[in-house]
């Protein structure tokens, strides 16, 4: 069974356009469901500090 040449190629780029409108609907949905406190940089924690002494106090 032999396909045409271009039947795959019309194929992928119908895919093509599919795939990238879901994809901005998910980034619109998802940039509107983002808290604002997850983009408030005060509250972002950029170092974990140590937790081992932490832990050891916890059991105390």
């Amino acid at each position: 069974m032999t396909d045409e040449p271009g039947e795959y190629d019309d194929f992928l780029t119908d895919l093509q356009s599919v795939v990238a409108q879901r994809v901005e609907e998910l980034r619109a949905r998802q940039s509107a469901q983002t808290p604002p406190a997850f983009n408030d940089e005060e509250k972002v924690v950029r170092e974990w500090p140590e937790l081992a002494g932490r832990i050891m106090e916890e059991f105390r």
